[in-house]
């Protein structure tokens, strides 16, 4: 048998992934593990819910750790608590084993610190960070340590908010400001077992725009910010003002401090219009209310003009070009699914 103090490092082979329709709360525990099992039995339980990593501790003989995590849209909520490790991705996991997320770490008891391009921070308790699968990392925890982690589609989040390549491992307080509201709102997540597909894209939603907004705030003033972050910015503007049927790009450049040309080379610069990200916002929120029966359901045409749509045609020619579908056969497959369920 191995001491307590011998160094164990398992390599990436093996280990199972489980389907992105899996939805049920899902728990693993060290307990009742033999103790010279326990970390490898850990190493696949890692393996099951986050990316492909490899995985070493000084402590292998007293390790401990447990999981509990579910699906929520198409985010993996995980509540973990575990002992001493290093926690590597690198670019040969990333070419072998590739998974397009973003990872968000909410440190809850305990230390831990994380590196990535060329940046290196500590999350302490209250404190959360935020890395990028698609390239390598480490993380290091010294000790016992408890943290919330949710997983987003890296590709899903870049194409409503952009860029998250300056914002990986930057500490953002969790106890004052948005931050608060966002890790507050976190913890709410993991007990929301069996939600409706509804509930869950708007919690999603949720969770996105408090993101945003957190990170905005963690970056300061409009001298400091980059590209990327101004576009968070503007961003965050647009989406708490979608209801406006008057918002237009003088309103948005005079109200973020950008000139117009400027407000809309942000855009060009992900590849797409303000014009094209402004409808599919509205867009998704008119699907997410069609969707929603009530009691009583709204008109289709009350939704459309709510979200800042000023011709019922227009909106509906724009919602088939989105959907495939219309809005009012949207709804027929909103009703038959609530009767059928």
């Amino acid at each position: 048998m191995t001491s307590a103090r011998a160094r164990v490092t398992l390599d990436r082979a093996g280990g199972c992934r489980l389907p992105t329709i899996w939805r049920v709360m899902e728990s693993f525990s060290t307990q009742g593990v033999h103790a010279a099992s326990r970390f490898l039995h850990w190493r696949d339980a890692v393996w099951r819910f986050y990316p492909r990593v490899e995985l070493s501790t000084d402590a292998a003989d007293g390790f401990a750790g447990a999981i509990s995590t579910r699906m929520l849209g198409s985010m993996r909520v995980t509540e973990v608590s575990s002992g001493a490790q290093v926690v590597r991705r690198s670019a040969r996991d990333i070419a072998r084993y590739r998974e397009d997320v973003l990872q968000l770490n909410f440190q809850v008891a305990g230390d831990s610190s994380l590196r990535q391009d060329a940046r290196e921070c500590v999350a302490t308790p209250g404190t959360f960070v935020l890395y990028d699968s698609t390239r390598p990392y480490e993380l290091r925890f010294s000790g016992p340590f408890k943290q919330l982690s949710i997983k987003l589609p890296r590709a899903d989040f870049r194409t409503r908010y952009g860029s998250m390549d300056d914002f990986t491992a930057r500490v953002i307080d969790g106890t004052t400001g948005s931050g608060r509201f966002l890790f507050g709102f976190a913890q709410q997540l993991v007990p929301q077992a069996n939600a409706d597909a509804l509930l869950e894209t708007r919690l999603q939603d949720h969770f996105g725009d408090l993101l945003m907004t957190a990170i905005r705030d963690m970056l300061g003033t409009v001298d400091r910010l980059g590209r990327s972050a101004t576009l968070v910015r503007v961003k965050t503007y647009i989406l708490s003002h979608l209801r406006d049927p008057e918002l237009a790009p003088e309103t948005i450049a005079a109200a973020t401090g950008l000139s117009k040309r400027s407000l809309h080379a942000l855009f060009e610069y992900e590849q797409t219009t303000l014009w094209r990200w402004l409808q599919a916002r509205r867009l998704a929120r008119c699907k997410a209310d069609i969707e929603d029966l009530g009691p009583p359901p709204r008109s289709i045409s009350d939704i459309a003009y709510s979200w800042g749509f000023s011709d019922a045609a227009h909106f509906s020619r724009l919602f088939r070009k989105a959907y495939g579908v219309s809005p009012r056969d949207c709804r027929q497959a909103a009703e038959n699914r609530r009767s059928a369920g």
